[in-house]
């Protein structure tokens, strides 16, 4: 049986999943085009750890770096939509059917 205190290590556990895809993903694309300097370059070794992350939770191969922040936006703009349109039902308006 599920308790709250399952639910809410699950929760805990999904949102540190997103937030760790998130942010990898948000500082690939941001340091995509940086000023290398080379041989030994933090940015590089940064990204090459981030694009690693990503491999090992499951994402694939840092390409989807693209359309990730699209799909993130997508899924928030449906769930607000989905809370703004009313959901009208029988029940809702109070009434009675009868046969």
């Amino acid at each position: 049986m599920y308790t709250k205190k399952h639910r809410t290590l699950a929760l805990l556990a999904c949102a540190a999943f997103l937030i760790v895809t998130l942010f990898s993903v948000l500082f690939i694309v941001k340091e995509a085009d940086h000023d290398c300097i080379g041989e030994g370059c933090p940015i590089c070794v940064c990204i090459r750890n981030a694009e690693h992350t990503l491999e090992q939770l499951g994402m694939g191969s840092a390409g989807m770096a693209g359309w990730m922040p699209a799909a993130a936006l997508l899924i928030l703009t449906v769930s607000c939509v989905l809370r703004a349109v009313p959901c009208e039902t029988p029940i809702s308006q109070k009434v009675r059917l009868n046969n």
